[in-house]
């Protein structure tokens, strides 16, 4: 998957509530997203999904993908460590795609 060197970013988000810092990894084909203090994964194809709509990091199918790219991550960010446990205020359903707890899709919401 990595036929060239990756591309790796570190940000934090201070807009939030609790400022995040995330780091991603792109390869010719997916980004990968870690945010490490709320556990939070993103993986995108881009092949498929260009514009980053569906995060498959919890997909099975995904595993492989993931490890390569953290593998990556870690060369560089050799400090980093993956939880096993589950992002606070997100669900994952049977097919692995993982949403906030309280999301409502745009057409169910109602505007008076």
């Amino acid at each position: 998957e990595l036929e060239t060197d990756p591309v790796i970013t570190s940000y934090m988000f201070t807009w939030t509530r609790t400022p995040t810092v995330g780091h991603a990894v792109r390869s010719l084909r997916h980004r990968y997203i870690y945010y490490p203090e709320i556990h939070l994964e993103e993986l995108y194809d881009h092949e498929t999904d260009p514009q980053e709509w569906t995060n498959i990091a919890y997909r099975k199918q995904s595993e492989e993908t993931k490890r390569e790219l953290r593998s990556a991550l870690l060369a560089m960010l050799p400090s980093l460590t993956w939880s096993e446990e589950l992002p606070d205020g997100y669900d994952i359903d049977e097919s692995g795609l993982i949403r906030k707890t309280d999301y409502m899709p745009l057409e169910t919401v109602r505007r008076d």
